[in-house]
Parts: structure tokens; C-alpha cells; sequence
């Protein structure tokens, strides 16, 4: 038996195999935002066996989610079960008011973070946002926060603020920019580090006792060298998730 999980980004798909609960390695690409899925996913897709089951998780636009069903179907006549967030699951409990609107890649991770790591965690996926999530150490989910991801920041300041150009990123990474380039480029990193490090702090006003600060997400390699403190990168986390729940394991 063979389970296709998928994570569906922004701006990227990541994909593994899951046979009898082992991952194949995560493979990872962007996706083409106008036209051209099908051929990509053909190209990506074509020489995977047909799966048994297909398991998605999905933050994109409704086309996209269809487009993909669509070909799975098509390709495999499988159909794609797409993961949404639940009051609880796999000993984690879900804080959202409305619990379907968190959204299910964060739950997702959550649960992987609760098998994986156990104890109090604070998730941080960094990709085109970044989301902050807090659980503790009994399961339960206290919330998280939504902000902008490093290149949403950058392109904030693109925008909206005139006189800026942002060249290639070739110049090391410092508090004292001296051009506007490596300021902003800079500045953006460590403004979401900082984002970072100060929620870790309000968590720990509420939870007693250690917790372990998880990184996820596409920016999460190039923000680590930056955080002044003891963390854990998993960039698959959100895969191991959803093998997690392939499995069916309580």
C-alpha cells in the first residue's frame, strides 16, 4: 500500500511516498501560477505508481486544489482526500473558536509536533507567511498568530516606499547595512527573527516549565543562523504530519 502525501504552498508543492509508514525522500518545486499545471504535474507525477491513497493538505486557491484533484483522478482514478482542521485529533486540542478555519497545514503540523516532540512546542512555518503556533504540553492548542513572510516584507517596501532596489542577496548578514539593498534585504530577517523570539517569550509567561521552539518552512534554513537560541528545524513537518495521519496512529 502506497499513500501520496501532498502540501500544497503558496508559491510550492512538496510531495513524498509514504509505503507501510516510511517516507520516501520529500521532493519539493514551485508550481507554474498561470497555466501549464497539468504538464507540470505530468512531469512531476507521471512515473509515481499509482498510489492507493492520496492525502493533501492545501493553503492555494480553489482552481488549484480542483486542478490537482482532477489529474489525480484522471492519472491514478484516485481520489485526493484533502485534510481540514478538527476539534481534536491524535492528542491535540484545537483553540480556534471556529476549529475548521485554522488552517490545516498549521494543524497539520501541530500534530506532527505532538508525535514527534512532545512536551510544550511554539511551531513557526516560515514560508510566504509566517504562521506561530503554541501548544502545550498536554495537548493543547493555545493559538497562533499570522504575519507577513520575508518576501511579502520585501515587497511591501518595493511598493510602497519609493527609491528602493533590492539587487542579489551576495553580502553577509549584519545589523550595520551599508546600502539600502543589504538594509532591507537584512532588515527583513531580522525582523522576523525578531517576531520570533518575542512570542517564544510571551509563551513562556503561560506555559511552565521548557519549550521547544520548532522551525518549519522555506525561510527557516536562512533564519537560523540568526536565532539566539536553542531550536529544532523541521522542514518536513508538515509531510510527517500527514503520514502521521496515513497511518492512522493514536
Amino acid at each position: 500500500m502506497s499513500v501520496l502525501l501532498i502540501d500544497v504552498g503558496n508559491t510550492r508543492l512538496k510531495w513524498a511516498v509514504s509505503r507501510s509508514g516510511r517516507l520516501s525522500p520529500v521532493t519539493r518545486d514551485c508550481y507554474p501560477k498561470e497555466g501549464g499545471l497539468h504538464d507540470f504535474l505530468a512531469q512531476q507525477w507521471g512515473d509515481i505508481p499509482s498510489p492507493t491513497r492520496v492525502l493533501a493538505v492545501s493553503v492555494a486557491g480553489q482552481g488549484l486544489t480542483d486542478s490537482i484533484a482532477a489529474w489525480a483522478q484522471q492519472a491514478w482514478g484516485v481520489d485526493v482526500e484533502w485534510i481540514t482542521s478538527a476539534p481534536h485529533a491524535f492528542g491535540v486540542r484545537n483553540a480556534y473558536l471556529d476549529p475548521a478555519r485554522l488552517g490545516a497545514d498549521r494543524w497539520v503540523a501541530l500534530l506532527a509536533a505532538r508525535q514527534l516532540i512532545g512536551g510544550a512546542v511554539c511551531v513557526f512555518d516560515c514560508g510566504t507567511a509566517i504562521t506561530f503556533d503554541a501548544l502545550a504540553a498536554d495537548g493543547q492548542h493555545l493559538g497562533g498568530l499570522i504575519s507577513a513572510g520575508i518576501a511579502g516584507m520585501r515587497q511591501c517596501l518595493l511598493q510602497g516606499t519609493a527609491g528602493i532596489e533590492l539587487h542579489a542577496e551576495t553580502a553577509a548578514l549584519t545589523p550595520f547595512a551599508r546600502d539600502t539593498s543589504a538594509g532591507v534585504m537584512a532588515g527583513t530577517y531580522y525582523a522576523a527573527v525578531g517576531f520570533i523570539e518575542h512570542m517564544l517569550k510571551e509563551v513562556q509567561k503561560h506555559i511552565e516549565g521548557p519549550i521547544k521552539l520548532v522551525l518549519t518552512g522555506g525561510d527557516a534554513e536562512a533564519l537560523a543562523p540568526l536565532i539566539n537560541m536553542e531550536f529544532q528545524h523541521e522542514p518536513d513537518l508538515v509531510i510527517k504530519g500527514l503520514n502521521l495521519i496515513a497511518r492512522g496512529e493514536r
